[in-house]
């Protein structure tokens, strides 16, 4: 571009945004551009129309490149800023209603492509606290971009895209109250070994092997131990610490579990779900027959924010405490603090975000 084209470009852009107040973000995300069939030779294109009269847009390109952006403002449209980021932003260019931008500003970001999981949440973040603002003002993405590209007319009203999404979806009128850990300690699990006040207790021969063991927890009532498998029929399995020995205690009838609990008040074990489903809460009073709720990954506000979605299985559900027919819950992000907190009832089926940190 030559020095005139640059100067164009620069009054273009100070004469959109100038006077303008309303700074929305908008972000368009794709993995690849669009090429004409048949023509091997061009470099992949996003075309992106912004038509927003009175507002002053910052619009942050990602792709997972090479492409080439084609931006085009509406009359009346101020632009304030372009920045494009991606796996490979350097390898990226940008128009600007056919005038390349000589060094767009870069952002060390990946291409989002869900408006969920963690990855989204991340960039959320990252945007808000960059250009100070509450909530983005549009997100778009498309793995491949079409022909026609992307039309940004207006503000998307959706909460995904504040900074803190979940305020007003916590339940601040509630009589329930989150439980402090009971600080008793556990026995720790080494494959099928458990380990309990110094000692390994190994299963013995009278009980079927246990396959892919996933928890245990004290009943400090009855001093005895229980160790849940996954697996096939999966078993409960009953471990007395002072003789060693092994029974079952209960068939888990093909449910998968990945954490669990024993209610001492309730007499009870529950457990929450393994392999994806961590809402399948299953409820094993002793002695009695079990029973199970089914709850999917959505009905937990916020959950979806702890892992990739659509790539990595959700976070597992940790169980705290239980009082009456409420479960009291925990998901942990695994690369940092951040966390979600629940109350389940075992009996409706009803959840309640508590309490919430993102660090």
């Amino acid at each position: 571009m030559n020095i005139f084209g640059a100067v164009l470009l620069c009054l273009a852009l100070l004469t959109a945004s100038a006077g303008r107040t309303d700074t929305e973000v908008h972000v368009v995300s794709v993995a690849e551009g669009w090429v004409a069939p048949g023509d091997l030779w061009a470099v992949p294109a996003v075309p992106v129309q912004i038509d927003r009269p009175g507002a002053s847009a910052i619009l942050i390109l990602l792709d997972r490149g090479p492409v080439q952006w084609h931006v085009s403002l509406a009359e009346g449209t101020g632009l304030q800023q372009i920045a494009l980021g991606g796996d490979q932003p350097n390898r990226s260019e940008v128009y600007l209603n056919d005038v390349a931008l000589p060094a767009p500003d870069l952002l060390e970001v990946d291409a989002v492509l869900e408006d969920r999981g963690s990855p989204f949440r991340d960039l959320v973040a990252l945007l808000t606290v960059r250009f100070g603002v509450d909530a983005l003002s549009g997100f778009h993405s498309r793995y491949q971009a079409s022909e026609d590209g992307f039309d940004i007319f207006q503000v998307h009203a959706d909460l995904s895209l504040s900074s803190d999404p979940l305020a007003h979806l916590m339940d601040r009128e509630t009589d329930l109250t989150w439980p402090a850990r009971d600080p008793a300690g556990q026995p720790q699990l080494f494959g099928d070994v458990v380990q309990w006040n110094g000692e390994r207790l190994m299963p013995t021969n009278n009980v079927p092997p246990v396959r892919f063991a996933q928890d245990v927890v004290h009943d400090a009532g009855r001093d005895v131990l229980y160790l849940m498998s996954l697996g096939g029929v999966g078993y409960l399995y009953q471990i007395d610490p002072a003789s060693g020995a092994w029974t079952i205690l209960a068939d888990q009838d093909g449910y998968d579990g990945a954490r669990m609990l024993y209610d001492a008040k309730g007499d009870r074990i529950i457990m929450t779900g393994a392999f994806g489903r961590p809402g399948e809460i299953r409820v094993q009073p002793i002695g009695q027959p079990a029973y199970q709720i089914k709850r999917p990954v959505f009905a937990f506000p916020g959950l979806t924010d702890l892992y990739d979605y659509g790539r990595d299985p959700p976070v597992p559900l940790t169980p705290i405490a239980a009082d009456g027919d409420w479960l009291f819950v925990q998901a942990t992000r695994q690369d940092s603090l951040a966390n979600r907190q629940y109350a389940v009832n075992l009996r409706s089926g009803e959840v309640r975000l508590l309490g919430y940190y993102d660090g």
